[in-house]
């Protein structure tokens, strides 16, 4: 490195000075040492952002390659503060930096590596050098290839992504915008947006929909007028294949309690090693899939459910060593062990929707050209679904041509499934950083499909349950109002919409295209998985044929009630700190009693919100529910706890002007 290097140990000096020098310069070995608090990486990081981050971060500190000279001195400090602001706009030390000159900066450079400057070979393996520049980076001595080599794959494995996304995109202020490092973001979630005031103020707002609960018309079930059915819902199974018990559960990445990568370690106590059903710092082993397999199988028995649904997100958090063919190959595996469990198809048929994480990298699925992603995910995950005898020919064409949508009858009542591929509508999605994907208004020609299977169940008398993964107040604005526009075009065939993604317990109120009236509801389970400090667990929902206004019944069904069933991780494993057992699974709540609700309509709902604001009791309830039990997470005061409640009456940011405050 020539000695003129600027002094100022700035992200913001050291980019610049990079893109004002020639391409070729001497490689440099550099001596960093991270603390383990900043390296530390967090299990909710934005692992898609940390990708495009880190991989064009190779090219400020490797585009020379190879080992060489020390950098003495300031071009040591000024490379070592490089490195470290590129770990902290990660989130990997949950501190944030001023990201936004420093990204059109690394963006820029990128540019310089794609018009031939540096090759994609040295931007891949400029990602393993970094690891292995690290020594000691992650707050463990640099000795074994799990810990040098594969954490940084997730980089070099992520290259041909990046380069394909980044060829598309010319616009640095745009990209850095849409990834959320500069202010004045041109899109964001609607979750991270902000929420419009309530016309007429709070107490107006509150009397509102204080008049239209009391206006909603009751929802009654006459006792044998009409069959009862049950539907079973899971969602975020992500199974640790790797699992060993007795290994760590503290290792700094977004999922622990594998094999132990760290030699000449002191063993550590009981209660910070890998139990036998999982940990809070880990993905479930496949021990917890087989357990929950067990109880749904006996709860079918007691009392059989219609179908079961899995609204994504099977594959683990092991998101800096994956491949496409490795994901597939977890989905396929994974759904062979819950097959195994379950009561044949025939008895309990299953209907499964992709999640974030059977993309590859993390949350990523082609919107250009779904037949990009057809032989890698599609098709295999499909045509495995159908062995198992999840799905059909049909199911599997649709879900192909589409890039994972299709719709299938519930059998043995007026019901349908849609599941929907989420991933095309969420700021996740690296190809979503493409303008021309984001310009598109349809793509997979998903809600071309949405449209006419809602339409063709209106017209043979029967109800949708939609399943996605991600929560409709998660998507792109423009790409949720038009998933609205069209639910709101046969309202009365809308039984729910069904998702995961966020780990806990939630619901949401939709309201109608126009806003004049609450459309139906949309509801969150919490995951399988006990990573990030979860309860494992899932739902069943009880459904009927509610009383119609003319003295018979509603032709479609309707959610009566949802019962949760979990397991006491914390205790169990305790339980069986030394010996083997079985995991017992235990009724946690129904939404009626825990609630204090006459129905589960969305007026009832909204009337739950309502309350939530000023009965501490309610909310206290609520929350301990959300978090599946966790008490030791802290429920929210103030504006947390209104913006919470807010979120029971309103799920999409223009709905939330009903709240009475957010």
């Amino acid at each position: 490195v020539p000695q003129t290097m600027p002094e100022s140990p700035s992200l913001d000096v050291s980019v610049r000075w990079l893109l004002q020098k020639p391409a070729r310069r001497r490689p440099v070995s550099i001596p960093l040492v991270f603390s383990p608090a900043q390296a530390r990486l967090p299990a909710t990081m934005a692992a898609s952002h940390f990708a495009v981050v880190a991989a064009l971060a190779m090219f400020v500190l490797l585009c020379g390659g190879g080992p060489g000279a020390a950098v003495p001195g300031t071009q040591a400090a000024s490379l070592h503060s490089v490195a470290r602001d590129i770990s902290v706009a990660s989130g990997v030390d949950g501190l944030r930096v001023n990201w936004c000159t420093p990204c059109k900066d690394l963006f820029k450079l990128a540019q310089k590596a794609l018009s031939g400057e540096i090759s994609e070979d040295i931007f891949k393996a400029g990602a393993k050098g970094y690891c292995l520049l690290h020594k000691g980076g992650f707050g463990y001595s640099c000795t074994g290839k799990w810990q040098c080599e594969n954490l940084c794959l997730i980089v070099a494995t992520w290259a041909p992504t990046v380069f394909e996304v980044l060829k598309e995109v010319k616009d640095a202020d745009g990209v850095c915008q849409q990834l959320g490092y500069c202010a004045a973001a041109e899109e964001k979630s609607q979750s991270e947006e902000a929420v419009p005031a309530a016309a007429g103020g709070a107490a107006r707002a509150m009397a509102e929909l204080a008049r239209l609960v009391a206006a909603a018309r009751p929802q009654t079930f006459t006792a044998g007028a009409a069959p009862t059915y049950r539907l079973g819902h899971l969602s975020d199974v992500h199974t640790n294949l790797e699992y060993v018990a007795g290994t760590w559960t503290e290792c700094g990445l977004p999922s622990c309690c594998r094999a132990d990568p760290y030699s000449g370690r002191e063993k550590m106590t009981q209660n910070t090693t890998a139990g036998l059903f999982g940990d809070y710092n880990c993905d479930g082993p496949p021990a917890l899939l087989q357990s929950l397999a067990a109880d749904i199988k006996a709860q079918h028995a007691a009392n059989p459910m219609r179908a079961l649904v899995i609204t994504g997100d099977i594959v683990d958090h092991k998101v800096w060593d994956q491949s496409r063919e490795g994901n597939t190959q977890s989905v396929i595996t994974q759904s062979e062990i819950l097959a195994k469990g379950l009561p044949p198809p025939a008895e309990l048929p299953v209907f499964p929707a992709l999640g974030n994480h059977e993309g590859m990298p993390v949350s990523t699925f082609d919107t250009l050209s779904v037949a990009h992603d057809v032989e890698g995910a599609y098709r295999p995950i499909a045509e495995e679904w159908q062995k198992l005898g999840w799905l059909n020919a049909t199911h599997v064409e649709q879900f192909v041509r589409t890039g994972g949508a299709y719709c299938a009858d519930v059998p043995g009542m007026p019901l349908r499934v849609v599941a929907v591929n989420s991933n095309f509508y969420v700021n996740g999605n690296l190809f979503n950083y493409v303008p021309r994907a984001r310009e598109d208004a349809d793509p997979g020609a998903q809600f071309a499909f949405v449209n006419a299977s809602l339409t063709a169940a209106a017209r043979d008398g029967k109800g949708v349950v939609f399943l996605w993964h991600h929560p409709i107040n998660g998507w792109f604005p423009d790409k949720s109002a038009k998933m609205i526009e069209l639910l709101s075009t046969h309202p009365n065939n809308v039984v729910a919409l069904l998702n995961g993604h966020t780990h806990n317990d939630n619901m949401h109120t939709v309201w109608t295209a126009d806003e004049s009236k609450p459309l139906t509801m949309q509801y969150e389970v919490g995951s399988l998985t006990p990573n990030q400090g979860h309860n494992p667990g899932w739902r069943y929902y009880t459904m009927g044929h509610a009383d119609a206004a003319d003295g018979g019944v509603e032709a479609v069904p309707a959610i009566q009630d949802y019962l949760n069933r979990r397991a006491d991780l914390a205790r169990e494993n305790w339980v069986h700190r030394t010996t083997a057992g079985s995991l017992p699974w235990k009724d946690a709540y129904s939404a009626k009693a825990a609630y204090g609700m006459k129905d589960l309509t969305p007026a009832s709902w909204i009337d739950v919100g309502r309350r939530m604001y000023t009965d501490d009791a309610l909310f206290a309830r609520w929350w301990a529910n959300h978090v599946t039990g966790m008490l030791s997470s802290p429920a929210p005061t103030g504006a947390g706890r209104q913006k919470t409640a807010c979120g029971v009456i309103a799920s999409v940011k223009r709905s939330k002007s009903h709240c009475p405050s957010a």
